[in-house]
């Protein structure tokens, strides 16, 4: 995850991508060193990424599965905690060309 942390563009939609069964929650994917990681969360704003949930590749199995479900679920309802909101975003343009991380 170093690389989503050191001031440059992330690359969609191989870096970040909204998660089809959301309308709200994104992943980061990082898959250097291997095993994977899923950094979930959601935008607060325009570029403005909070992330609130961090799961092994592996342990979130096929995409419909039981495990991104409950990792997407505990994402939007502790942003919701974090930010007393439910954003829902849908529609709105969160990622202006990439994310400059600073």
């Amino acid at each position: 995850m170093d690389e989503f942390v050191t001031s440059r563009k992330v690359q969609i939609p191989t870096e970040i991508k909204r998660l089809e069964e959301s309308k709200s929650v994104w992943a980061l994917r990082s898959v250097h060193p291997k095993p994977g990681m899923r950094l979930l969360g959601q935008f607060l704003r325009a570029d403005c990424f909070v992330a609130t949930e961090l799961q092994m590749r592996a342990r979130l199995g096929g995409r419909q599965g039981y495990g991104w479900k409950t990792a997407i679920h505990t994402a939007r309802a502790e942003f919701s905690t974090l930010f007393s909101l439910k954003a829902d975003n849908g529609g709105i343009e969160l990622i202006t060309g990439g994310i400059e991380i600073e």
